[in-house]
């Protein structure tokens, strides 16, 4: 059974570990269910990646904020 239409999916260090190609892959992946409506939830610890997403927060000291001067599509907060 494939998942056709997520409404949600959480990624926890989706690339880790993998090869250039296969990363590339999964991000793309994320992607295209981001473009289709899903809300991405996606944790990492690479910059690389991190740098690809449109909202990027920061868990310091147990407090969960947004990385200043880095949310490009501040517009859909709301």
């Amino acid at each position: 059974m494939a998942v056709e239409q997520p409404v949600l999916v959480l990624a926890g260090e989706p690339t880790s570990g993998l090869d250039p190609r296969t990363a590339n892959a999964v991000m793309n992946a994320l992607r295209s269910c981001a473009e289709r409506g899903a809300a991405v939830l996606l944790v990492t610890h690479d910059p690389s990646v991190a740098g690809t997403r449109d909202r990027r927060y920061a868990l310091d000291e147990g407090v969960l904020s947004a990385t200043p001067g880095e949310n490009a599509r501040k517009e859909n907060l709301g």
